[in-house]
């Protein structure tokens, strides 16, 4: 039996895990959706629960799809559009800025998207690396929490992760967001170093620090 929502008149399909965990959450992989939930819950409650989030599901699910590369493709940076410009059969592989347009040269025609998606993700994290060092430093400042070990890493289903360990992981592709939309990601990974949840205690700490926190989790859900 397929399970499937209907949302703006389309059809939404998911694939449902019934177990004996306590809790319904959702899951997306290899762009699939995927919720787990136990056997007293209903159907109604799955789809109740999928309508209420189905604009970070479908972002998610933006995501996860394999983006091609084409002259003229709009590429994000800090916000920023920049208009892309192609050469292939270069013999090197490199990347540079000029006005509002990043050229990219690369060797291999053959496998071209992917050599253009790697070009990529080293320039984001060339970029956003030294911008988050300098804002967890600021946020140290602040809020006095600062995590045991920070790393960078292409993620399908996260901006921003923190470990019991209490070490962050940050996504490279928000180098295509603003410096505020980072920042928030920023000191959400830090107030999970005290809160490990969403509670209210959590909210509350964000606001604490960022008042204006719900507007920028908006441009960040809704792009």
């Amino acid at each position: 039996m397929e399970n499937y929502i209907i949302y703006n008149n389309k059809k939404i399909y998911y694939t449902l895990i019934v177990s004996n965990r306590k809790t319904t959450c959702i899951q997306i992989k290899d762009y699939s959706i995927i919720v787990r939930t136990n056997n007293l819950t209903s159907k109604k409650h799955i789809e109740q629960f999928l309508l209420k989030n189905i604009k970070k599901i479908l972002n998610v699910l933006d995501r996860q799809k394999p983006l091609t590369y084409n002259d003229g493709s709009i590429i994000k940076i800090f916000g920023e559009d920049f208009i892309l410009k192609i050469t292939s059969e270069y013999k090197d592989n490199k990347i540079y800025i000029e006005n509002n347009t990043i050229n990219i040269y690369v060797s291999n025609i053959q496998n071209k998207q992917q050599e253009i998606e790697q070009l990529l993700c080293n320039y984001y994290l060339s970029i956003l690396k030294p911008y988050a060092l300098k804002s967890f430093d600021n946020f140290k400042n602040i809020t006095g929490l600062y995590p045991n070990k920070i790393s960078f890493k292409k993620m399908k289903t996260r901006w921003g992760s923190c470990s019991s360990k209490k070490n962050i992981s940050l996504n490279i592709l928000l180098a295509k967001y603003n410096h505020q939309v980072i920042d928030y990601v920023i000191l959400h990974e830090l107030c999970h170093l005290l809160e490990m949840n969403h509670s209210y205690k959590f909210w509350h700490l964000v606001e604490k620090y960022m008042p204006n926190y719900k507007q920028i989790k908006k441009l960040l859900n809704n792009s």
